[in-house]
């Protein structure tokens, strides 16, 4: 986990695992973030797609494309971006594995990064 404060761009970042260690769905992703406090900070939210694929570092082997500050993680990390072919059911991720964006139904369970 990082600590509190740390900046990619001009987002300060916090890693975590979703609530109580677990994957969170597409639809309380969202939620988690807008109603977490790290360290006495409140006013996180959940990236877009385009911020969340800032933290994808390319110049890092396959397999292992997040950035170096990141835990890695095989499974991909929900953003806040709604899919346009079915806004209220679909939201795009970030996959660290090979550094890639895709949609997927919002029931299913993946990892939740948040930014203030």
């Amino acid at each position: 986990m990082l600590k509190p404060g740390h900046r990619i761009g001009n987002y300060e970042i916090e890693a975590t695992l979703g609530d109580g260690g677990k994957d969170l769905s597409g639809s309380a992703a969202g939620v988690y973030c807008a109603n977490l406090t790290l360290a006495g900070k409140a006013g996180w939210r959940h990236p877009t797609v385009v911020e969340l694929m800032t933290t994808v570092d390319r110049s890092r082997p396959e397999g292992q494309r997040v950035a170096a500050v990141f835990m890695n993680s095989g499974t991909p990390y929900w953003s806040g971006s709604p899919a346009r072919v079915a806004p209220n059911s679909l939201a795009w991720l970030v996959g660290y594995r090979h550094g890639s964006s895709d949609y997927n139904t919002k029931v299913r369970a993946y990892r939740v990064r948040c930014v203030r």
